[in-house]
């Protein structure tokens, strides 16, 4: 009997080690598992918040060369309306100086008239 219980307790050691070797084993096992797939799902979701933090960056891009095309644009309508109003300025007083001319003209023709006419006085 004491040898039938040394053996069970034997047996039951082996068996305990046995157990404890499989479950450590599994242990590994699964640790090895859940390192290898929060390795993959940091990658995975590393490279979503990169390709959002892309976006957001090419989106601010876009809009920072509107903004910039816009005042630029802005900076073109004054400067091409200060130049259209000079250039209306210029056309009227160019208007005025060719009135100005064919009155000159006309006295002069009509001073030149008058001398090859003999009707005109000299002082």
């Amino acid at each position: 009997m004491f040898e039938m219980d040394r053996e069970f307790e034997g047996q039951t050691a082996r068996a305990k080690k046995k157990y404890d070797d499989t479950l450590r084993k599994e242990l590994e096992s699964l640790a090895v598992k859940l390192k290898t797939e929060f390795e993959i799902e940091l990658n995975n979701s590393e490279n979503v918040f990169e390709q959002e933090k892309q976006a957001e960056l090419q989106i601010q891009e876009v809009q920072l060369r509107y903004k910039y095309l816009q005042e630029s644009g802005d900076k073109r309508r004054n400067e091409l309306a200060k130049t259209l109003q000079s250039q209306a300025r210029l056309s009227i007083v160019n208007r005025e100086l060719e009135e100005a001319l064919e009155a000159a003209k006309k006295e002069i023709k009509s001073l030149s008239e008058m001398q090859n006419s003999k009707l005109w006085w000299p002082l």
